[in-house]
């Protein structure tokens, strides 16, 4: 994979607060995480967008000044997952995605590059994750 497909970004300003705001919040029951396909994914997408409407706000803010003014529409899915084992996260042509650690229980690397303090991931192809850790998944694409 090319080291362009995955890339480590400084959180936008505001968003450490907030992320720690939202880091207890899929550990309780409310966040209904199940197995997938071998992920714990949070099956309360309007609870978690509730808690975490700030955090997002923050980052969709963020895309859109990336954003080229051609570009309009911008598309967003959100849900949390919790990583224990190194998987795959699949990513469909089109699509990016933000992995926003709100937890972490030690080292959390994409591609074998291990995450900075206050920082994100942006990934744009497929990619394997390694760590322990629950992180909010900002999947977006523009048109």
């Amino acid at each position: 994979m090319s080291i362009s497909s995955v890339e480590i970004r400084p959180f936008p300003s505001g968003a450490a607060a907030e992320a720690s705001k939202v880091a207890n919040w899929p550990l309780g029951g409310e966040a209904d995480f199940q197995i997938i396909d071998g992920v714990n994914i949070c099956k309360n997408v309007k609870g978690l967008t509730t808690i975490s409407s700030n955090l997002l706000e923050l980052f969709v803010n963020e895309i859109q000044h990336r954003v080229p003014h051609e570009k309009k529409y911008l598309e967003t899915r959100i849900t949390a997952l919790r990583f224990h084992n190194p998987i795959i996260l699949p990513l469909e042509p089109g699509w990016m995605i933000h992995l926003i650690p709100v937890r972490m229980e030690g080292a959390v690397a994409v591609e074998g590059q291990p995450l900075e303090p206050d920082a994100y991931f942006h990934i744009t192809q497929q990619a394997r994750l390694s760590g322990d850790f629950v992180g909010l998944i900002l999947l977006y694409r523009v048109s």
